[in-house]
């Protein structure tokens, strides 16, 4: 059918959306980052103000800044028109993520890449674990992407005050914005040098009016986020940096991770290799010199700024594809058979060699995808979270983990993490509860086998400076209302999620 074969790649990526939206909320499992972001858009809206910070931390140190506040303002529509919860966020996500693919297509288009090539090369990105990940997660990582490559392709298509202005409005999303404007500003540097002057002028005032904003809700904002850094090793020596570094790719490499799903990237690092030589036999010289200065000057960014976060490794695959199906056909052009003297282009069963092996590359991966996905059938956060809202009344004060923040309206929930500042604020831990007026515990089995493993004091500070007096405390005026057993939100380490067996425990303060 003519309507089919001109919209192929539409059909195919509404088919995409569609079984998208049947996992949004299982795959991956709920991260307490989305809701640490949503429950400050939330706190924004609440209380009309961008001067505030997150309610369910009243002793950990927070400060209002505006490097994020773009992502807070994108979410605040979701929220208003479908209600705070995870499905409302992570559906943005997912929007964001459909227009990166269909945006992706259009660079490799500005790339003189085919529109067929261009059509599998995004799929083929889609199909990738770490990008369905990226675009079911209500985190910044899929918005950074998507306006990093809507300002390349505006840029590409001579546009460059659009380009430039988009990039720079990337910078308000999250600090990775300021990478992907790195990335943007040496390929402009190596295509389209007249743009310069446009791009230098949008991000300089970009940067100067988040630093404004920034310190009108924070007069000592330098301080308060270089004191935040220093918590992230941002502010390392070189020798830490270069060691961290190798241990970001080991640990993608091997899957090794503390809280945050880590997809199987395995098979792309593996290829990349058999990528670089496929290119330097093909000689695309325009999207390789795209791809490779994207691929270098991500890594020196990440290896400058000091924060290797897991997520981060998103913003590698749009360009080793780039690379990929580039190479692949420019191969296709010049790989031929002789028959004497009579040269032919390379078909199999009628298909260019180079489609299918792209479409075999496409099959793999969305095997692989689906694999991962299946694990999580079982999963139910909202079933969960239900568990908890039944024992639980309205507008009561609770302190527990923050991923049970979707149970809860503004400013009831506190989050475990605000106990490591006890001694600080000469507070005891009875002083806390009463004086916050608590009356609801979320415990969970994960925070006893931290106290008794240390290593894992990273997720919430020193457990066992406070765990024994708040069992003790439990013992004494604690009414155990419910238990129950989730071997996905009852723990937050990754290795021993799916893994039995861990509870979650409510109970009621006499």
């Amino acid at each position: 059918m003519p309507f089919l074969r001109k919209h192929w790649f539409f059909i195919l990526i509404a088919i995409y959306t569609f079984f998208s939206l049947l996992w949004l909320t299982r795959f991956p499992f709920v991260h307490s980052d989305e809701s640490w972001l949503s429950g400050l858009t939330r706190q924004m809206m609440t209380l009309k103000s961008f001067q505030v910070t997150e309610p369910f931390f009243d002793l950990y140190p927070r400060n209002p800044h505006a490097i994020k506040l773009l992502f807070h303002t994108l979410q605040m529509p979701w929220i208003l028109t479908l209600g705070y919860s995870i499905l409302s966020v992570r559906l943005m996500s997912l929007c964001f993520g459909i227009l990166t693919l269909i945006t992706f297509r259009r660079v490799l288009i500005r790339l003189d890449i085919s529109a067929q090539t261009a059509s599998l090369g995004a799929l083929l990105l889609g199909a990738s674990s770490q990008f369905v990940y990226a675009s079911h997660t209500a985190r910044q990582e899929i918005v950074v992407l998507f306006f990093m490559l809507l300002a390349l392709e505006r840029l590409l298509a001579d546009r460059p005050w659009t380009g430039a202005a988009i990039s720079a409005a990337g910078l308000w999303l999250h600090p990775n914005g300021f990478i992907a404007a790195g990335i943007l500003f040496f390929i402009i540097l190596i295509l389209k040098r007249r743009a310069l002057p446009m791009v230098i002028l949008t991000h300089t005032l970009s940067l100067f009016l988040i630093i404004a904003a920034s310190l009108a809700l924070d007069p000592h904002f330098f301080t308060n986020y270089l004191s935040y850094g220093d918590t992230l090793e941002v502010t390392a020596d070189a020798a830490s940096r270069l060691e961290n570094f190798r241990d970001f790719y080991l640990k993608l490499y091997h899957r090794i991770s503390a809280t945050y799903y880590n997809a199987n990237i395995l098979p792309w690092l593996t290829a990349l290799p058999v990528i670089i030589l496929i290119d330097l036999l093909s000689k695309h010289k325009r999207a390789s010199y795209v791809g490779f200065t994207a691929i270098l000057v991500l890594n020196a960014a990440l290896l400058a700024i000091g924060r290797f976060n897991p997520t981060s490794i998103l913003f590698a695959f749009p360009w080793v594809i780039l690379i990929l199906t580039a190479s692949l056909e420019k191969a296709g052009q010049v790989i031929t058979f002789s028959s004497k003297t009579k040269l032919k282009n390379l078909n199999l069963a009628g298909i260019p060699w180079h489609y299918g092996l792209l479409i075999l590359m496409i099959a793999c991966s969305v095997y692989g995808t689906a694999k991962e996905v299946m694990k999580t059938a079982e999963d139910d956060y909202n079933g969960y979270l239900n568990q908890i809202k039944t024992v639980i009344p309205n507008g009561s004060k609770v302190l527990g983990n923050l991923n049970t923040e979707y149970a809860f309206g503004p400013g009831e929930l506190l989050d475990y993490r605000n106990l490591e500042f006890l001694e600080e604020s000469n507070l005891t831990l009875t002083d806390y509860i009463e004086t916050r007026g608590i009356r609801y515990i979320i415990l969970t089995d994960e925070l006893a086998y931290i106290a008794r493993n240390p290593k894992w004091n990273i997720l919430y500070g020193d457990v066992s400076k406070w765990l024994p007096e708040l069992e003790t405390l439990l013992a004494e005026r604690g009414r155990e209302l419910l238990r129950f057993r989730d071997d996905t939100y009852s723990v937050r380490i990754v290795r021993y999620i799916h893994t039995p067996e861990w509870y979650t425990t409510v109970y009621e303060l006499k």
